[in-house]
């Protein structure tokens, strides 16, 4: 699971890590979908520099250490569907 906290604004949302890489692809960035999933954040909508989207993965690490997992189950970069 990979989880998105704000500590801003107390928002907060896990995602299947396996789910995400099927969706967009192996070697996806994480602006890549993040900006999808916190499209409705009132901050980034208001598009204030001095306050902005405070969204973050705080098991992002763990997730990229699995990466041996995700090349065993979906393939290696080199087979990773393009987005």
């Amino acid at each position: 699971m990979l989880r998105i906290v704000c500590d801003k604004c107390h928002r907060r949302g896990s995602y299947n890590a396996a789910k995400l890489v099927k969706k967009y692809g192996l070697d996806a960035k994480l602006f890549e979908w993040s900006d999808e999933i916190t499209a409705d954040c009132p901050r980034k909508q208001a598009n204030n520099f001095n306050d902005f989207c405070g969204a973050r993965c705080p098991d992002l690490s763990k997730v990229v250490q699995k990466r041996d997992y995700f090349d065993d189950h979906f393939g290696s970069k080199e087979h990773a569907t393009p987005i």
